[in-house]
């Protein structure tokens, strides 16, 4: 079974407001699925959130570069075998509206989120609410 969710993130503050440490508000993790996938559906007026994906929970160890996922791009990955992270959010200086990013998220299996199920297979963690690594520029 394969967990789908829909998730929209209103932006309202500017560059240098003070806001979460990331648009999902989940710092540097992991599922604790097999496998997911992260399909952007809109993304209108928004500045940052850029996915990226580390081997190590501190993020000291990038795997890649941040990217952007716009409309219709996707990222898929092998959840128990790495963390990932979407940076802070923010509209541009002349936005006159709030901006949108919604994403869908695919997650395999499901048992996981639906029934508290533990996955043998996915011994990696998350670090708390929020966390980042100071010294880092996500």
């Amino acid at each position: 079974m394969i967990l789908v969710q829909n998730q929209t993130s209103t932006v309202t503050g500017h560059w240098g407001e003070k806001r979460r440490a990331s648009v999902t508000g989940q710092g540097i993790h992991t599922d604790s699925h097999e496998v997911a996938a992260i399909v952007c559906l809109q993304r209108d007026g928004v500045e940052g959130a850029k996915n990226r994906f580390f081997v190590d929970l501190q993020g000291l160890k990038p795997l890649c570069d941040e990217t952007v996922l716009a409309e219709r791009d996707a990222a898929y990955f092998i959840d128990n075998m790495l963390y990932h992270y979407v940076s802070r959010a923010w509209k541009p200086d002349e936005a006159k509206h709030d901006g949108k990013r919604s994403v869908m998220i695919l997650h395999y299996p499901a048992d996981q989120a639906l029934f508290g199920a533990a996955n043998p297979h996915n011994t990696l963690g998350a670090r708390s609410k929020d966390s980042v690594v100071a010294s880092h520029k996500f």
